[in-house]
């Protein structure tokens, strides 16, 4: 399926006033894209793309203030493909609009992200959550 990625990465490149963004995080950043705007739509598929993004922004490589901010404003400046978390349960929905909120701090002002519940530990243990309830037997 051919998409739009491309283009909205590198809008956001362009506009993430930090550098650099490490090259490890465009390919996650995709997954978690591809798997939201993809039909049918797989409530697993996307928690399993964003826990691998959580779990690389946890890491001392991508834990850095250009890549916290990268993902917030990509899940905050949506371009209209937020339209596609409306099939989206609503646990899962608030844990992307929350990377969108206060991702951006967790580096430079951590106890705000941590108020906002949007530290990538945070937003991680959030989705790990879900997957657990998403098993047979949950």
């Amino acid at each position: 399926m051919a998409t739009n990625f491309p283009e909205l990465w590198d809008r956001l490149e362009s506009n993430v006033p930090e550098r650099p963004i490490e090259s490890a995080l465009k390919p996650l950043v995709g997954d978690v894209y591809e798997a939201i705007i993809t039909h049918p739509y797989d409530a697993a598929r996307v928690a399993a793309a964003l826990e691998e993004l959580l779990v690389y922004l946890t890491t001392p490589e991508g834990r850095t203030s250009p890549n916290c901010i990268a993902v917030d404003h990509f899940f905050c400046f949506g371009d209209d493909w937020q339209e596609s978390w409306e099939e989206e349960p609503e646990e899962l929905a608030g844990i992307l609009w929350d990377m969108g909120a206060a991702l951006h701090d967790a580096v430079a002002a951590p106890e705000r992200a941590e108020s906002f519940d949007s530290t990538p530990e945070q937003l991680l243990g959030r989705v790990r959550d879900f997957r657990r309830r998403l098993e047979p037997g949950a």
